[in-house]
């Protein structure tokens, strides 16, 4: 833990001189998974030349390793850090849901710093709990790490095998319950293929079916890097009560449909690292959208 302490109190400048040669190992020398990124990318955008993927890639790379410092930071963080550099659009939508009395269900996503997310809602709603869903890491030391981290200005984890006990414990109060929705589900956990980039993709449906079943209003919420070390997280209500049977597909095609705009508008803003179309859909689906 010294060693990563003594990092954290390193000024940003050196910080991001750190970062720019993670970025280039990891893109340049180790190539970190660059196939699965790319083919990533010529997926969802198959209209780019490969000079223009070359390039999202490349960004992606200085993003995720300014993510990785950005990260290592809070230790040393101050809650004013924070407040200056995550700059909220519309907490009405939050405060709107709280005032319900009941939980808000937040999905949002791998964009911008989702590392810092909790941090600024908790700061931003000093009397609100604020809990955020984590999956636990095999490495115990990386998982302590972590869980101080995402922890360190109020915010409370819950881990993913208990969202639902503890969410049902919490349904007739007024908190945040923030979960990310995005990566590739297993195929053993609850998901629906829904309309990804034009094509059928699985995405994980446990964060609408959670909101649903405490009749909880949902917001998303996603970042946008407006310069180095500085985001914007926009909030926007997707869903509220009362709901129906179907109310659960709805909300997850509409979060994926918002996930779909956002990276129109900043396409190297994500995760593309991650095997995002690793399920295969069923072959009547498959056939269906390609006569589409």
């Amino acid at each position: 833990m010294w060693f990563f302490k003594l990092l954290s109190l390193l000024p940003w400048r050196v910080l991001y001189g750190l970062s720019d040669l993670l970025s280039f190992v990891a893109f340049r020398v180790l190539r970190y998974r660059v196939e699965v990124v790319k083919n990533n990318l010529r997926r969802a955008f198959p209209e780019l030349s490969e000079a223009d993927i070359h390039r999202l890639s490349k960004r992606f790379y200085r993003n995720l390793s300014d993510i990785l410092v950005e990260t290592l930071k809070l230790l040393q963080m101050k809650e004013t850090d924070i407040l200056n550099r995550v700059h909220i659009q519309n907490m009405e939508a939050l405060r709107e849901g709280l005032r319900m009395q009941r939980p808000v269900v937040i999905l949002t996503t791998h964009q911008g710093n989702w590392e810092w997310l909790q941090h600024a809602v908790q700061l931003h709603l000093p009397g609100t709990a604020v809990y955020f869903v984590y999956q636990q890491l095999s490495n115990p030391f990386f998982d302590r790490l972590m869980l101080h981290l995402r922890s360190r200005f109020g915010a409370q984890g819950i881990e993913m095998k208990q969202v639902f006990r503890k969410a049902l414990m919490l349904r007739r109060e007024p908190v945040i319950l923030a979960l990310l929705a995005d990566q590739s589900p297993r195929r053993d956990s609850s998901f629906e293929w829904v309309s990804f980039f034009n094509e059928p993709v699985a995405f994980f449906n446990g964060g609408a079916k959670l909101a649903t079943k405490l009749q909880s209003p949902v917001v998303l919420g996603i970042s946008y890097r407006e310069k180095r070390g500085h985001y914007r997280l926009e909030f926007s209500t997707l869903s509220q009560p009362p709901y129906d049977a179907e109310a659960a597909s709805s909300i997850t095609q509409a979060y994926a449909k918002a996930l779909e705009d956002s990276l129109q508008r900043q396409a190297d803003n994500w995760l593309w690292s991650h095997k995002r179309w690793k399920l295969s859909p069923p072959a009547e689906m498959t056939r269906t959208s390609s006569m589409e």
